[in-house]
């Protein structure tokens, strides 16, 4: 009897279901198609993407390319659209697959979703009460009517944003690599490292790219870990938009895309998130995360 070779997805078996996500990408796995398709969805959304904004922006109130500004900043969230449609393209003509192979399971990936964002409620309520390490004092930013008006379009947008990111990273990058490559440092850690390397534009002082640069990182770690023992983008998606919301909505750092935000805090100079509270942080949402999914 011929031996079969039981799959490039060398997994933990806690990562067996990983092979949900990485089965549909084998038909179609290799470097070359990969690389290609980074380049359609780079080229989808940073080229073509900017093309079609620009008529569109021309027609609306002076301000609105502001990205600080309440329009502005969702209109940047909103436009991460332009990256799920290349990303359809880019799956459709490349890998001959459909754009929900990269979630998983609808119905489990929403239970997954609903379970990690009970957890992360809790979670965040406890963070609230904790006192905190000496930052700058809120300031109010949006009046508070005009933000309830600006809340359903804002958080429409920020989950436009997040799902965008977390199909392209979790969902095409780690199911692609893992259908290609053995190890599990290979699909996730690439896709970690550029996540990374994507937020290190938060900042243009140094130092406070590579801290960007090192958080996302972990955080891209942690989202794809628990993606690979789910098997669907449902807790990713749920942590990235309780994050984005908490930071974009709620409680936003000055000049940096707060446009939405109800509260401010005040920076002096580029701001420079605090790399080891945060990675505490993030370690407290991970575990979070697998209590409430049992994973």
């Amino acid at each position: 009897m011929p031996f079969r070779h039981p799959g490039p997805t060398v997994l933990l078996m806690s990562y067996a279901p990983q092979e949900k996500l990485t089965d549909p990408a084998r038909p179609s796995s290799g470097l070359g198609r990969l690389l290609l398709g980074c380049v359609g969805v780079l080229a989808g959304s940073l080229l073509i993407g900017p093309l079609l904004l620009i008529p569109i922006l021309s027609l609306l109130p002076a301000g609105a390319g502001d990205f600080n500004s309440p329009l502005g900043t969702l209109i940047a969230l909103a436009s991460f659209i332009l990256m799920i449609a290349a990303l359809t393209l880019v799956l459709r003509f490349i890998h001959n697959r459909g754009l929900l192979t990269l979630v998983g399971h609808p119905s489990q990936a929403l239970q997954d979703f609903i379970k990690t964002l009970k957890g992360m409620a809790i979670l965040y309520a406890v963070f609230l009460v904790v006192p905190g390490g000496g930052e700058a004092p809120a300031i109010p930013n949006l009046p508070f009517g005009t933000w309830v008006l600006l809340l359903a379009p804002a958080l429409i947008a920020i989950f436009i944003q997040v799902s965008a990111e977390e199909l392209l990273f979790r969902g095409y990058l780690q199911s692609q690599l893992a259908a290609t490559a053995r190890s599990p440092i290979v699909w996730l850690g690439v896709p970690s490292f550029l996540f990374g390397l994507l937020h290190g534009w938060n900042t243009d002082d140094p130092q406070g790219a590579l801290i960007y640069i090192a958080i996302t990182f972990v955080l891209g770690l942690m989202l794809g870990d628990l993606t690979a023992r789910t098997g669907t983008l449902g807790p990713a998606i749920a942590i990235h938009l309780v994050n984005n919301t908490m930071g974009i909505l709620i409680l936003g750092n000055e000049g940096l895309l707060d446009g939405l935000a109800l509260y401010v805090i005040p920076v002096d100079g580029p701001f420079i998130p605090p790399l080891w509270p945060s990675l505490l942080s993030l370690l407290c949402v991970w575990l979070t995360a697998r209590i409430a999914l049992r994973v």
